[in-house]
C-alpha cells in the first residue's frame, strides 16, 4: 500500500466502501490522475450478514481501482464497483443505498471537491451531481448522508450493482489539486419494526441518533465498534493493518417511552504528510448505547450532560490505529475487546481522557464517556508535517508516533475495552472491518 503526495499533479484519492448492515465495511479508492492522500488496505473478498440479507462485494473489501477527471460517457463506460445483495428471508424486504460525505470542520470545505464537480451512475441510470441527490440527513459541518437509491428485493431473490464515480471534466485543476473527495457507500436495512426479523438497524451517519422504545419488553442490543486507520506512510510500503472493532450483543429490559441514544462509531482515517515524521493511524469509534433516565443512583456507570440524566447501557470497543509508519513505528492496531467486557458486576470505571476534535493534540488513552459529555463523542485530531489523523465518530484517539487507541470504556496498553449492563452478555473480539453499527430487536 502506497500513500503519495504530488504536489505539481492531480492526486490520487480516498473513497471508502462499506456495508452497514451488520459490518460497515471501509475500503479506499484511488481516484483521479494523482491528485489526492491515499490509503488501500486489506484486498480480501468481504461477506456481510444481517436479518435477511447477505451483502457481497465482490471485489473484495477494498476497492482499488482508478476513478478518473472525464466526461459523463466515460464515466459509465468505467467498470466500477460492484456490491449483490441477496434476501436469504422469507418476505420481501427494503434496503437503502447511501452516500456518505465527510465534511468534518478540521477538514474544511476549502480541502473538499464542491459536490458539484462529483458524478456518479448506480446501476447504469443517468449520471448525477451529489448536489443533486436527496438529502437524508446531515450534522452540520461533520457528515452528510445522501439516499441514491431504494430497492425492494423478493424472497430468495439477489440483486447486484454496479456504482460508477467519476470527477466532472468541467473541475478547474486550480480548484482540485490537493483536495478531497471523503465518499463512502453504505447499504441499509430498512426495518419498520423492531420486532421485525431484521430488528432496527443504525448505520454510521457521523452524528447521534436517537430511538423511542415502541412496546415494553425484552430487547436484544447488538453492537459493533469501528476499525483503526494505517498511520503516516511517507516513503513506505506496508501490509500492517488498523485493529478491528469488538461486537457485543446483551439484553435489556425496556418500557414503552424510554428514549434511547445511538453512537455509531466510524472508521479513523490518517493522511501521509510531508515528512517521515507523521501522525500514527487514527483510532477508530466505539458504538454506545445511552439511555435517559429521571436521576443518577450510581454514578459507576451514570452520568450527566446538560440538563439529561444517561445511563450506559452498551458499549462496543473500536480497533486501535497502527503506529507512524514512515518514522519506524511499524505497529499493527490492536482489536477492540469484547470478551474481557466490563460490567457493574466486573466494575472498572470508565476513561476520563478528553481531546479536541478540531485542535492538534497527541493524546494516548481510551476517549469514551467523558468525550461523550465534552465533545459529543467526536474523535480527537493531531496533525504534523503535513500528515493528519483524524479519530473515528465515537472517541476514536490521536496519537504522534505509536498507536491511537480506540474509542469505548476503557484501556490499557492501546486496547480498548467494551461495556455491557445487559443479560445474556456475548462479546467477540476484533470481527469488524469498517463503521460500526447497533441494532434493536424486540426479542420478548
Amino acid at each position: 500500500m502506497k500513500n503519495k503526495m504530488l504536489s505539481k499533479f492531480l492526486k490520487r484519492q480516498i473513497f471508502a466502501i462499506c456495508s452497514c448492515l451488520v459490518i460497515a465495511i471501509f475500503g479506499t479508492v484511488l481516484v483521479s490522475s494523482a491528485l489526492f492522500t491515499t490509503s488501500v488496505s486489506s484486498t480480501k473478498t468481504q461477506a456481510v450478514k444481517t436479518g435477511n440479507f447477505d451483502v457481497n462485494f465482490t471485489n473484495g473489501s477494498v476497492i482499488s481501482e482508478d476513478v478518473f477527471i472525464s466526461s459523463d460517457s466515460d464515466g459509465l463506460a468505467s467498470d466500477g464497483y460492484t456490491f449483490t445483495v441477496k434476501n436469504t428471508g422469507s418476505i420481501e424486504s427494503t434496503y437503502e443505498i447511501l452516500l456518505t460525505r465527510n465534511t468534518r470542520s478540521s477538514r474544511s470545505d476549502s480541502n473538499l471537491i464542491d459536490n458539484q464537480y462529483i458524478r456518479y451512475s448506480l446501476d447504469g441510470e443517468a449520471p448525477k451531481s451529489l448536489t443533486s441527490s436527496e438529502i437524508k440527513s446531515g450534522s452540520g459541518d461533520e457528515y452528510t448522508v445522501y439516499r441514491i437509491k431504494t430497492v425492494n428485493l423478493s424472497a430468495s431473490s439477489t440483486k447486484d450493482h454496479v456504482l460508477r464515480v467519476w470527477i466532472d471534466q468541467n473541475v478547474a485543476t486550480s480548484t482540485a489539486i490537493n483536495k478531497y473527495v471523503d465518499l463512502s457507500i453504505q447499504v441499509q436495512a430498512i426495518a419498520t419494526d423492531v420486532g421485525s426479523d431484521l430488528g432496527y438497524p443504525f448505520v454510521f451517519t457521523g452524528s447521534e441518533q436517537t430511538f423511542t422504545v415502541p412496546y415494553t419488553g425484552t430487547y436484544t442490543i447488538s453492537a459493533s465498534g469501528a476499525e483503526g486507520a494505517i498511520g503516516n506512510l511517507y516513503n513506505k510500503e506496508t501490509t500492517l493493518k488498523g485493529g478491528k472493532g469488538a461486537t457485543i450483543s446483551a439484553d435489556f429490559e425496556l418500557n414503552k417511552g424510554d428514549v434511547l441514544h445511538i453512537i455509531v462509531g466510524g472508521k479513523g482515517s490518517t493522511t501521509t504528510g510531508t515528512s517521515s515524521n507523521g501522525a500514527a493511524g487514527a483510532g477508530g469509534g466505539g458504538s454506545f448505547v445511552f439511555k435517559e433516565i429521571s436521576s443518577i443512583s450510581n454514578s459507576n456507570y451514570q452520568f450527566t450532560k446538560g440538563s439529561k440524566r444517561y445511563d450506559v447501557l452498551l458499549v462496543a470497543a473500536g480497533g486501535s490505529g497502527t503506529g507512524d509508519i514512515g518514522y519506524g513505528y511499524e505497529y499493527a492496531g490492536y482489536d477492540g475487546n469484547a470478551e474481557d467486557f466490563y460490567s457493574p458486576s466486573n466494575f472498572r470505571t470508565f476513561s476520563t481522557t478528553t481531546a479536541s476534535p478540531t485542535g492538534s493534540t497527541s493524546s494516548s488513552g481510551v476517549l469514551g464517556i467523558r468525550q461523550y459529555i465534552s465533545y459529543d463523542l467526536k474523535g480527537g485530531r493531531y496533525s504534523v508535517n503535513g500528515s493528519t489523523c483524524l479519530g473515528g465518530y465515537g472517541g476514536g484517539n490521536c496519537n504522534t508516533s505509536y498507536r491511537s487507541y480506540g474509542g469505548g470504556w476503557a484501556g490499557t496498553s492501546y486496547v480498548t475495552y467494551s461495556w455491557s449492563q445487559g443479560d445474556n452478555t456475548v462479546g467477540i473480539n476484533g470481527n469488524n472491518e469498517g463503521n460500526g453499527y447497533v441494532n434493536i430487536k424486540l426479542k420478548s
